[in-house]
């Protein structure tokens, strides 16, 4: 685990207990549900990209199911309710999987996204959702959802852009020295690079359907959170009117072929899922629910891969004698090392790619462009990280301007 990764696992334990001490958890997910808790107006955003998120899902045959960065543990949750399948859900923050624990009795585990603590295909469906933008090898962790996933994957990212100028140019002005900064900026061909030609790439939502008035969620009734939800999430292909990206991949063929024509919910059941609080009794943040049986048959060694037993306090691993430490009821699966080792990376991308040379090169090329080959910081990057406030405020207005 390199310094960004301690020091983002740092930031995100503190983030997750904020609230904790006083009985009134500040949530980072809308799990109170609409204008319920500590709703604010981001939550928005959050609702659309869920409510894509189930569409999909609604739509897939699947019986198990992992998050990989899945915070408090709320779209976990939500999925397991619709479709009642067995999810997981995995997190670098303990704190956060043990929140997903308290409130939502989810089964979650602490780990590195370049290293998850599963055996190969061990989930039908994985997503990861708004998590590469911020780690340090996003195209090892790629692999490792790969690797895990045994029917698809579905990724999303915030901070897309469609070309790869804007790209250099969002790069430019990262403070990579924070924890937990958008790090990594992708694009469209990044998605077929990193999922195959076959995924589906689709906006999260359409910034051109959402009018600067709509955007105060404060002042808005639930009926209109419904309308405008429904009317921003509507179109299904990306370009510069798009905010944020989803890509799906399934293993079976072109997505068109393997999705069903029509899902188990209507759009607005699945919109009452979304809305809904998923909190309905205040949770016991002074609880430690113990390590259920189905998450250690689940778990495998980061060592060897073999199987986990609890013979005491820990996991231990029969097969290589590793031993993997409990805390709070939460597995910490941590390994030594920065888990971006370059020869490894090269090797598993091209098993990965197969015959395809030119994705397998293409892929190692933007490993280096996120790990190595930083774009020149922008002359000015001090005084702009000094007036980022006014600086964002520019951005937001130069896009409105020139439909960014």
């Amino acid at each position: 685990m390199g310094d960004y990764t301690k020091k983002t696992r740092e930031w995100l334990d503190e983030r997750f207990r904020e609230g904790v001490a006083d009985g009134r958890y500040r949530s980072y997910q809308p799990i109170y549900g609409f204008r319920k808790g500590e709703f604010h107006g981001r939550h928005v955003r959050m609702y659309a990209r869920t409510f894509g998120l189930l569409r999909l899902l609604n739509r897939i045959e699947f019986g198990s199911f992992l998050d990989v960065g899945g915070a408090e543990g709320y779209i976990a949750h939500l999925v397991r309710t619709l479709f009642d399948v067995e999810v997981v859900s995995v997190d670098l923050s303990a704190e956060a999987c043990l929140r997903a624990r308290q409130i939502f009795g989810v089964d979650a585990a602490a780990c590195d996204g370049v290293a998850l603590p599963f055996a190969d295909g061990s989930f039908d469906i994985v997503i990861c959702s708004e998590v590469l933008e911020h780690v340090e090898c996003p195209v090892h962790c790629t692999l490792e959802l790969h690797r895990v996933s045994a029917r698809g994957i579905i990724l999303t990212f915030q901070d897309a852009v469609v070309t790869e100028a804007r790209r250099r140019l969002e790069m430019a002005l990262i403070d990579y020295d924070q924890p937990h900064v958008d790090r990594n900026i992708f694009t469209p061909d990044d998605y077929r690079v990193l999922l195959g030609p076959d995924v589906l790439i689709t906006p999260q939502l359409c910034k051109w359907d959402w009018p600067k008035h709509d955007r105060k969620a404060h002042d808005k009734s639930i009926g209109d959170i419904r309308r405008i939800l429904k009317r921003i999430t509507a179109r299904d292909d990306f370009g510069l009117h798009s905010l944020g990206m989803t890509g799906t991949l399934l293993k079976g063929g072109t997505v068109a072929a393997e999705m069903r024509p029509e899902g188990r919910y209507s759009d607005d059941e699945l919109l009452d899922a979304v809305l809904e609080p998923g909190v309905v009794q205040a949770p016991d943040f002074d609880s430690e629910p113990p390590v259920s049986d189905r998450l250690i048959e689940r778990l495998a060694c980061l060592l060897c891969k073999g199987p986990l037993t609890k013979p005491r306090d820990g996991l231990h691993c029969g097969g290589c004698g590793a031993d993997w430490e409990i805390a709070r009821g939460i597995p910490l699966m941590f390994r030594d090392g920065s888990g971006c080792d370059d020869a490894e990376l090269a090797s598993r991308v091209k098993h990965l790619c197969g015959t395809d040379e030119t994705r397998a090169e293409r892929m190692m090329a933007l490993d280096r462009t996120f790990r190595y080959n930083r774009p020149e910081q922008c002359p000015v990057k001090r005084w702009v990280l000094k007036r980022r406030v006014q600086l964002d405020k520019w951005l937001i207005s130069a896009r409105r301007l020139f439909g960014l």
